[in-house]
């Protein structure tokens, strides 16, 4: 009787010993560095702070990206972010919001913008991301991230002319009132970090559904939206009416002096809110 004691405990033992081998293996496994998760998502951009206001006057708009998370430290909670995003914000035509009224005595005002104007920045982020839930079923993270933007902002500008008294038949320039900062036909880039946090529903171990916040703003002149202004020296805007030189010159270019003065300046910042798909690999 104790000797089939001994081989049934025996047995039991053993059964138990293998089955913690087992999922101390599993658990080994599931934390083993490397785990990579591709997300792809879109959604609202928001434009924040004066970006919005009546400097920047862009409009919220939309954005969409895709990146992966790579987690390699800390049991498989901490690991490296690596995306592409792109995110556009319409804004008002000059016409319909910042054009300044003018009344000139023999001149005119000029409008000009391209159609459909739009801020739009696209770039690479990178930077560290941290698991801070992890179950079969949910997961959640936040991320620091640097992103290396292209900027590209709409053209527009408003232009004052007034017929110069020595020349009947000649329109002079008088004062480009607004004039976009950092317009497109140039290639900018600027650096753009943000914080995000995300948090994910597995519906298989593989594939889920995860929603998104991150916050951007950019650094740097290359980072400002805005408007400057141009003058020329030798003609004074008064009252209505414009007062000129007396003398008389075959175009302002002969005699004009330009300069331009920052009229107000704002950094890009967004708050992007998006949907999208995780796989896990």
């Amino acid at each position: 009787m104790s000797r089939l004691l001994l081989v049934a405990l025996t047995a039991l033992l053993n059964g138990t010993m293998a089955s913690a081998q087992q999922a101390e293996e599993a658990v080994s496994l599931k934390r083993a560095p490397g785990a990579f998760e591709l997300n792809l998502g879109a959604g609202a951009s928001l434009p924040m702070g004066d970006y919005a206001g009546t400097t920047g006057k862009a409009n919220t708009g939309f954005n969409i990206g895709l990146d992966g998370n790579y987690y390699f430290m800390a049991n498989n909670r901490l690991g490296l972010s690596l995306g592409l995003g792109y995110q556009q914000h319409s804004k008002d035509t000059i016409v319909d919001n910042g054009a300044y009224s003018f009344n000139i005595k023999n001149g005119y005002t000029e409008l000009y913008q391209k159609p459909n104007p739009a801020f739009r920045q696209f770039g690479l982020f990178i930077g560290p991301v941290y698991k801070v839930l992890e179950n079969e079923h949910w997961s959640a993270d936040v991320r620091l991230r640097l992103g290396f933007v292209n900027v590209s902002n709409p053209d527009y500008y408003q232009a004052v002319w007034a017929k110069n008294p020595f020349n009947a038949n000649k329109y002079e320039g008088v004062i480009v009132s607004a004039t976009a900062y950092n317009y497109e036909g140039s290639t900018r880039f600027a650096l753009m970090p943000g914080i995000g946090a995300g948090i994910t529903y597995r519906f298989t171990p593989k594939l889920g559904i995860n929603l998104r916040a991150d916050y951007y703003q950019a650094l740097g002149r290359n980072g400002k939206v805005g408007a400057v202004e141009r003058e020329m020296k030798w003609q004074d805007l008064i009252n209505n009416g414009i007062t000129f030189s007396n003398k008389t010159y075959n175009n302002s270019s002969d005699f004009a002096s330009d300069y331009f003065v920052e009229k107000a300046t704002t950094a890009i910042q967004v708050l992007n809110v998006n949907i999208g798909l995780q796989y896990r690999f």
